[in-house]
């Protein structure tokens, strides 16, 4: 073989070298890693926590299917959550129910609860029913406080409101929210 036939040659085995090299590297795509999925490091079935103010009056009782706490994530999940926030007025009874809720808070500070998310406000002497409906709400049940960006239907008395991004301060029974929409019916 002549030395332009060698040259050619190797020219050839090296474009089919890269060809295949190239067509391996675009068509290998990575392995798919496996997502990680944590045990709880605790959990309590059917629990019951009764939550104090700094007073001593009950500030809420939490109750549930299932409380799981992953300290590696920092947070508690908790299974059909179930939460009376009761402020120092006897009138503003508050009852929360949910799918879920998880807290990022070991003591409970924050509490978001989500899916067919209800909340109400039973009937009491003079203080007329609230239920409120949402998809998700934050809730600090030791400032009493609530809160959630997504859009909120309010039943009360003979109307209904709908609006987003509700506020609400559950010590005075007060809301505050945009995009409001309301209807009477009698």
């Amino acid at each position: 073989m002549s030395r332009n036939g060698i040259i050619l040659f190797l020219f050839l085995i090296g474009i089919a070298a890269a060809t295949s090299w190239l067509r391996n590297r675009v068509t290998t795509e990575p392995e798919p890693q496996p997502e990680k999925t944590y045990a709880a490091d605790s959990f309590m079935d059917q629990f019951r926590i009764s939550q104090y103010s700094d007073s001593g009056q009950l500030a809420y009782l939490l109750n549930g299917a299932r409380l799981e706490y992953f300290d590696n994530e920092g947070k508690t999940v908790i299974t059909r959550p179930d939460i009376s926030v009761q402020p120092d007025s006897p009138d503003l009874n508050w009852q929360v129910q949910a799918h879920q809720a998880v807290s990022r808070s070991r003591r409970l500070d924050e509490i978001n609860f989500t899916g067919d998310v209800i909340f109400e406000r039973r009937p009491n002497d003079g203080v007329a029913a609230v239920l409120l409906e949402t998809g998700q709400i934050l809730i600090k049940p030791k400032l009493e406080l609530a809160s959630t960006d997504g859009s909120v239907t309010i039943h009360y008395a003979l109307s209904t409101i709908s609006g987003e991004k509700l506020q609400a301060d559950l010590k005075q029974g007060l809301f505050n929210m945009q995009r409001v929409q309301g209807r009477y019916v009698q």
